[in-house]
């Protein structure tokens, strides 16, 4: 079977990177179409046939800031245009949607390329969009045009389900697939030079640092604990900072004014990731409201 997976704005490298190899595993052969690659970007994980259809030139202005942004807007247009000859001349069994960019627009798409092939929609967060101000509240308007005109939608948990039907997505359209959770051999403990149990307890937090993610939760926390729990405690906080957002940009702040908290900012690979976890004692998420 041909599957065409598409994800304009690689959102997420290592989930498509995931899914392409499994598909390809299974004997499928499965094409992404997104934008180009950036050196920044977490890998794949797997290999991948990427087709960069989307943001040429709005990749090249990213420097600029906005300029980019208002670019990528009038050039996703062109990559749907692109997308639909794509679909026409190799003619997938099936199209599957990872994210859409701007809802109004590719909840047309969708519709154009269903005349073609099935289209499926995952779902990786049903908070997406619930925001209805301004731009938002047209994204929202878009997005459930794009969710009601799938042919079928996955989602990973039963309360993404309960949000699509908020759209009009009827339940009996809506496939619980589990988040997969990926074997890792086992690591042990870390330990000092003299070969004892580390004599601080080991506290992680991973993934981008945001407010949704409440990395200015944790901030406020630490800082409210007296003195003494400092000195037992060594806090790892590692990932890719939101700097536009001033909030986060006060929590980060914080961080760095803390004893006992080792800041890396940036993202984390696969590997460095596995050996946070295992020194990890603990690893805190302190997501304000959370999906998947």
């Amino acid at each position: 079977m041909k599957v065409l997976l598409i994800d304009p704005s690689l959102y997420t490298p290592p989930y498509d990177g995931a899914l392409a190899e499994a598909l390809t595993r299974r004997g499928h052969e499965v094409t992404l179409a997104g934008r180009a690659r950036r050196g920044s970007d977490p890998p794949f994980g797997g290999e991948v046939r990427l087709l960069p259809l989307f943001y040429r030139d709005g990749e090249r202005l990213l420097r600029y800031g906005r300029a980019a942004q208002v670019a990528k807007g009038f050039e996703h247009a062109t990559g749907l245009g692109q997308l639909r000859r794509l679909v026409v001349a190799e003619r997938p069994d099936v199209v599957h949607w990872q994210w859409p960019s701007l809802p109004w627009l590719d909840a047309a798409a969708l519709q154009v390329l269903s005349r073609y092939a099935p289209q499926v929609v995952t779902v990786h967060d049903g908070r997406v969009f619930k925001t209805k101000r301004g731009l938002r509240r047209l994204q929202s308007a878009g997005w459930g045009r794009f969710v009601r005109a799938a042919d079928a939608v996955i989602a990973h948990v039963a309360s993404t389900r309960t949000a699509l039907a908020g759209f009009g997505v009827a339940p009996e359209r809506v496939v619980l697939v589990p988040h997969p959770i990926f074997a890792r051999p086992a690591a042990e403990p870390a330990a000092d030079a003299r070969g004892r149990a580390r004599p601080r307890l080991c506290v992680l937090f991973f993934g981008r640092l945001s407010r949704d993610k409440g990395i200015d939760v944790l901030a406020t926390a630490l800082e409210r604990l007296p003195e003494a729990a400092h000195a037992r405690l060594h806090v790892v906080v590692c990932g890719p900072a939101l700097r536009e957002d001033a909030g986060v940009a006060e929590a980060v702040g914080k961080l760095r004014r803390l004893r006992g908290v080792d800041l890396r900012l940036g993202f984390v690979p696969e590997a460095a990731l596995d050996a946070r976890l295992a020194k990890a004692d603990l690893v805190v998420l302190p997501h304000r409201e959370v999906d998947a």
